[in-house]
C-alpha cells in the first residue's frame, strides 16, 4: 500500500544523542524523503543537532541496518540510524 508520507524510527548515537537530547525518536515526513532533507528537518526539531554544521561533523545513516547514499529515498517503517564517524584510538 502507497502512503502520502512515511514514518519512520530515528535512533541517534554518541554525540548526536547529547545534541538532540534523545535516543530515539519516531516522525511522520513527507513520501520519498531523501537522508538530507531528513537531517534538515531533524535540526528544525532538534536545533542543537545543527551543531554538526558549527563542528563541521559528517554523519552516517543507516537504513534498516545498511549505509546509504543522500540520492536514496527513506520508505515507510524504515529504521534510521545516525551517528557520527567513529575516531581510532
Amino acid at each position: 500500500m502507497k502512503h502520502d508520507y512515511v514514518r519512520i524510527k530515528i535512533r541517534f548515537y554518541a554525540v548526536l544523542n547529547e545534541f538532540t537530547g534523545v535516543e530515539e525518536t519516531e516522525v511522520e515526513l513527507p513520501q520519498e524523503i531523501s537522508p538530507k532533507s531528513l537531517i534538515n528537518i531533524l535540526k528544525e526539531q532538534f536545533p542543537r543537532l545543527s551543531k554538526i554544521d558549527e563542528y563541521k561533523l559528517s554523519v552516517i545513516i543507516l537504513k534498516n541496518g545498511e549505509v546509504i547514499s543522500s540520492s536514496t529515498k527513506l520508505d515507510h517503517n524504515d529504521q534510521i540510524e545516525i551517528l557520527p564517524p567513529s575516531s581510532g584510538g
